[in-house]
């Protein structure tokens, strides 16, 4: 009886312990994951995989867990750089105390530099995905630097008619509901883009 000749792929990841989180919720506990053209091909116990592939790079897990990337949906990209400077004693009430000077005297780069150090540090921690729910600029600002650093991302707007302080205020209604409109055409779902933060 032959044997199958190994499929070629792009990239074997082997020897970890893997959590699939499929319908099963199979862990194993040496496992491999076989990935061609950025999709996973194939998951299962290391021996299985690596008699069925062939890769072009093999990275060698070392007993580490591998697992599905995490989706953070609820960052603050723009805020990233602002973390820790609220004291935990401080009433919900008091946020704009600190967030309303460093909002209002944020600069673009200041605020792509936030974006690119939140991404950076998503995806050092295994977070492949976030939904940002607005920043201190326009949201091309902060997809941008998730294309950057290669990170996928929903972006979104501030969208107040009634800010809590004037200087942050973005416009009325008609106003906001335009800066929507503006984002869905920009970025249509499913629509994958590479460019960079003064590409778009």
């Amino acid at each position: 009886m032959s044997k199958h000749k190994p499929q070629t792929v792009d990239l074997l990841v082997t020897n970890g312990t893997l959590i699939t989180m499929d319908v099963q919720r199979r862990i194993y506990a040496r496992g491999a994951v076989a990935v061609q053209d950025g999709v996973i091909a194939a998951v299962g116990p290391a021996a299985q995989i690596e008699g069925a592939y062939q890769a072009r790079r093999v990275i060698d897990a070392g007993g580490g867990v591998v697992h599905p990337g995490f989706v953070d949906a609820h960052v603050h990209l723009s805020q990233h750089l602002g973390r820790g400077t609220i004291p935990d004693n401080w009433p919900e009430e008091r946020e704009h105390d600190q967030w309303l000077p460093y909002w209002t005297q944020m600069e673009e780069e200041d605020a792509y530099c936030s974006a690119l150090l939140a991404g950076l540090e998503m995806v050092r921690n295994g977070t492949t995905t976030c939904c940002d729910n607005g920043g201190r600029f326009e949201a091309e600002l902060n997809a941008g630097a998730m294309a950057e650093v290669g990170l996928r991302c929903m972006v979104g707007e501030v969208c107040w008619d009634r800010p809590p302080k004037p200087g942050v205020g973005v416009g009325d209604t008609a106003a906001c509901l335009a800066r929507l409109e503006r984002l869905l055409r920009r970025f249509q779902k499913n629509k994958h883009s590479a460019s960079s933060r003064r590409g778009f």
